[in-house]
Parts: structure tokens; sequence; C-alpha cells
């Protein structure tokens, strides 16, 4: 008896481009993610034999004493803690997909065909499939190894061990160009393009039927489940403000910079990734401003319709025949006035105070890393204490 075929939710992230070439190669299972497998193997392809090389030549290049240190803690970074973060957080992915595609039907937000939602996810999958992508990114990738070898030949001597005496990147150095960078950008070139198919998803989902309940208690139109999709953001924005926060720190105690010369650029690198991450959600920042807009002028003709009936009545002392008084699902007045109460607190965006921060805060935590490298951590947490309380 054949297998069931995987839901879309689950091919979306089990079968693209990458996951194909690692299943191949018996690097992932054929019926996962083989999440552990992966981040450990390719850590190990990745660093590895760097870490060997180091210690064949007595330690990593750069000179000596902290130099030679923060260099092998940049690669190091990159490679053992960002690669596998990146990794893990495809688990994550998949297994709020697994969670929540099921009941994208069944919250009350969807009023079009049941069909539309498959031929959605099916024109998703082709999209995610589609070369020019991945040809970018290995363009990027190989330019990136081209001029990180003319650099280090152009260095000659000041290279301090990742050239040889020929000027050619010596084997780590060549490792690290041609095998471990290339890795760490197609895990980060990944997690960019599901972003991005994110943002087209719903863009597609907004105008296929899906419908904001504006009076839903979620204060996002019925959108609050869509939050948990931006859980694995956080790992990604982790992983990659580790490997900056670990280069300018290398700056700060190498060669003795002002760690107050880099607020501006950490406050960016805060931002910016918290920014992209959360920007597929803006797609539907317009519908639900619409539906918003609309609910205000019908919800409050309805809630002053059935007031001015319950002033007439009880108030006035008249023969009121409106059946909006004695509508049910309405009740009493302060029930219908609790209804446009809902409509006023909606959300411009499903993405609440949460959301940012699940996303801000591991993005934030490498840059308190390498503020504390000259501020103590005490005055730190103390200031940021103080600010938000």
């Amino acid at each position: 008896m054949n297998a069931p075929a995987p839901r879309p939710s689950a091919r979306l992230l089990r079968d693209d481009v990458l996951m194909r070439l690692q299943r191949r190669i018996g690097l992932a299972p054929a019926d996962g993610l083989g999440v552990r497998r992966r981040a450990f193997v390719l850590a190990a392809i990745a660093w590895g034999p760097i870490a060997l090389w180091w210690a064949w030549r007595g330690g990593p290049p750069g000179g000596t004493g902290a130099m030679a240190s923060m260099d092998a803690y940049e690669v190091t970074v990159r490679l053992v803690l960002a690669v596998p973060l990146m990794i893990v957080a495809e688990g994550l992915a998949l297994g709020n997909a697994l969670r929540l595609a099921p009941h994208c039907a069944d919250v009350g937000v969807y009023h079009g065909e049941p069909g539309v939602l498959r031929a959605i996810a099916d024109d998703l999958i082709r999209m995610r499939d589609r070369m020019h992508p991945w040809v970018v990114a290995i363009g990027v990738a190989l330019g990136l190894a081209i001029g990180a070898r003319d650099v280090l030949s152009a260095a000659g001597q000041g290279a301090s061990g990742w050239v040889d005496a020929d000027g050619a990147p010596a084997f780590g150095a060549a490792w690290y160009l041609w095998v471990g960078r290339p890795i760490f950008l197609a895990c980060v070139a990944v997690w960019l393009w599901r972003a991005v198919l994110l943002g087209w998803a719903l863009r597609r989902l907004s105008r296929a039927g899906f419908t904001p309940v504006v009076t839903h208690p979620d204060r996002a139109g019925g959108f609050g489940f869509l939050e948990r999709t931006t859980a694995p953001f956080g790992l990604v924005a982790f992983a990659l403000t580790s490997v900056v926060g670990v280069v300018w720190a290398r700056e700060i105690l190498a060669h003795g910079a002002d760690v107050r010369a880099y607020a501006v650029q950490m406050a960016l690198t805060v931002a910016i990734p918290t920014a992209f991450f959360l920007a597929p959600m803006l797609v539907l920042a317009g519908p639900m401003a619409r539906a918003r807009e609309e609910a205000l002028l019908r919800y409050g003709a309805l809630v002053s319709r059935h007031g001015d009936a319950l002033h007439r009545r009880w108030i006035g002392g008249e023969q009121v025949d409106d059946p909006v008084l004695d509508a049910p699902e309405i009740g009493a007045a302060a029930d219908a006035a609790a209804l446009y109460e809902a409509v006023v607190r909606m959300r411009p965006m499903p993405v609440g105070l949460a959301t940012v921060l699940s996303i801000a805060v591991p993005a934030a935590l490498p840059m308190l890393a390498v503020l504390s490298t000259q501020i103590p951590l005490a005055t730190l947490v103390k200031g940021i204490a103080g600010a938000l309380l």
C-alpha cells in the first residue's frame, strides 16, 4: 500500500530544491527534514576541516592573541552556530505549518471555494521551485568567494597565515571560501526566499476569499493565527545578527574600537531583519484597513440605530417596533457597543507586540553581547529596564 502524499504545507518545506539535493546525496531522509542530522553534518562539513587545519598549524591564523581568537570566533559562529540554527528553524517552521494549515479554512475568515486553497498551494510550490533565486544566490556566493580570494591574495603576508607564500589562499581559507561560506549563504538565501514566498502566499490568500472578521477577539480580524508563522524567523534573525556581532566584537577587542561608534549600525542590524521578516504580514494591512473602515461605518450605524430605538422605547415612552431591539445576537445595549469597540480595537495587521519581540529580541541579543564588551551588563540591563518601565 502506497504512503499518502504529503500535505502541501509539508511539501513546501520538505521538497524544495536544496532539500531534494540533500535527500539525493543521503544527507536528508526521504520522509522528513532530518533536522538534527543535517545540522550536525553540515556544520561538520563546513567547519570540521578548518578546525583540523587550525590544530595542525598550531592555532587559527590572524596573528597571535586576541586577533587570532577573534578570527576563529567569526568563522566558528558563522558555521557552527548560524548554519545549525537556520536548519533547526526549518523544523520549527514545518511544525507550525502542519499545525496551522488544516485550520486555515476553519477559522471563519475564508469564504471561497475549498479547491482554491489547494490551487494557491500548488502555485506556491511551483514558484518556490523556480531556478532564478537559486541562480542569483549561487552567483552571489561565487562572487563573494572570488572577491575574498582576491583580497587575501592582495594582502600577502599581511593576511598572517590565511595565504600561502605564493599568495594563494591556504587550505583553511580556501575551504572556508569555497565550502563553508557558500553553505552559510545558501541557508540565508533559503530563508530570505521563504519570507518572500510567505508574503506572496498571503497576498494570494487575501484576494481569494479571506475576509477579516472585524469583531474577532484576537484583534487581528481572525488572522491572529498567522502570528505563529513568524516564530522561526526569530532563530534566523539571531543567527544573522550573531555573525554581524562577532565581526564588530573583533574590531572592539582586537583593535580597540569604541563600541559607541557602532550604535547606529547595531540599531539597524536589529531593525532590518525584524522589519524584513515581518514584511509578509504587511500584505494583509490593506484588506484589514478597508474592512475596519467599512465596519466602523456599518457597526457605528447599527449601534446608533439600536441605541436610538432603545432610548425612544424606554426613555421617550414610544411604541417602537424595531426588530433590532429583539435580535438575540445583538443583545443588550452594552453588547451592541462592545461590537463597535471590538472594531475600534482591531489592529492594522496581524502582528502584535509579542510577534515583534519574538524576532527583535533574538536579533538584539548578540548586540547586547557586543555592547557588554565595554559597558557592564548590569548597566545595560538597568538602562533597558528603565526605558521600558
